[in-house]
């Protein structure tokens, strides 16, 4: 069985990883919640917090990238083990996180501008 299996990375039978897998998607929040965040941000229009939960959702989009490039790579004879999977995959969860606050792909910003566009100061009429 590949590594990338036994922590879910190409699609194998769940394994010994999938506690990993968990307390990844932990760290990074639950989906609801966080698209329940964005609802009441928007209702509110709190533009602080909706930025907020776009730069999150971004996040979690750069970290599932990461996480699909890194599953192409093929496995070399020191990248397998338990732990060095679970760190695998702090990291890229890390490394998304500072990529969506450094601008990342744009989508965070691009959310943004859909949920609360800017007032348009032109005279109606």
């Amino acid at each position: 069985m590949a590594v990338g299996d036994r922590v879910g990375l190409r699609g194998g039978t769940p394994g010994p990883g999938v506690a990993a897998e968990d307390a990844v998607r932990r760290a990074l929040g639950d989906q609801t919640a966080l698209a329940s965040r964005v609802r009441q941000a928007v209702d509110a229009g709190d533009r602080a917090a909706v930025a907020e939960a776009c730069q999150e959702f971004e996040s979690l989009f750069l970290y599932q990238l990461l996480r699909q490039m890194w599953a192409t790579v093929p496995e070399g004879a020191l990248d397998s083990g338990f732990a060095q999977d679970t760190y695998r995959q702090m990291y890229h969860m890390e490394l998304a996180r500072l990529m969506a606050r450094a601008g990342g792909i744009g989508l965070g910003r691009m959310l943004l501008e859909q949920l609360l566009p800017q007032e348009d100061s032109r005279p109606r009429g």
